[in-house]
């Protein structure tokens, strides 16, 4: 029992702490993350092919998953204070979702965009909603795990769009 068992056992405390939010928000969010993060580089030569858009008007397309993040982040904290983070996570999932569906069958450039735009509401509501569950942690772990998740994030945005891309040359 000297300093080095102390050290493990924390160790082991904070690997318990992760493990516990595997299911509810881990594994959730790296679907989030990764399925935005691989259709990054596919985006605009799609829109470049089918709709034939420009560079200005791609890089819209692109920026709104953003924008909407940021019109909703605070209001959003709201809603999610109201109706729960569980519920906001579903309505995070049926958002993310519902864009992937207008996304997939849109008809114009401007429908892409809306369907960005979906996808940054439901991507920003997600977050803040899981975020909102390690609020309920005890508050000596909550940097861990938020930072878990934002390091997640970091990641998928580093290796997802790389992967998509890779997708993109490997089968066009």
């Amino acid at each position: 029992g000297g300093p080095s068992t102390s050290k493990r056992e924390t160790l082991r405390d904070k690997v318990a702490i992760l493990w516990s939010y595997v299911a509810r928000v881990y594994i959730p969010s790296v679907l989030v993350f990764g399925c935005n993060g691989m259709v990054i580089p596919v985006i605009p030569p799609f829109a470049r092919k089918v709709f034939h858009a420009n560079d200005a008007q791609n890089g819209l397309v692109m920026s709104l998953i953003s924008l909407a993040g940021v019109l909703l982040d605070i209001p959003g904290s709201f809603l999610i204070a109201k109706m729960g983070a569980d519920l906001s996570g579903v309505f995070s999932g049926a958002m993310l979702f519902i864009s992937g569906l207008v996304g997939a069958f849109a008809s114009n450039i401007y429908v892409l965009g809306f369907s960005r735009f979906l996808h940054g509401l439901g991507q920003s509501s997600w977050l803040t909603s899981r975020t909102f569950i390690f609020s309920l942690a005890v508050s000596h772990q909550r940097g861990l795990l938020i930072s878990g998740l934002g390091g997640m994030q970091r990641i998928s945005n580093v290796l997802m769009p790389t992967l998509g891309s890779l997708v993109v040359i490997q089968f066009g």
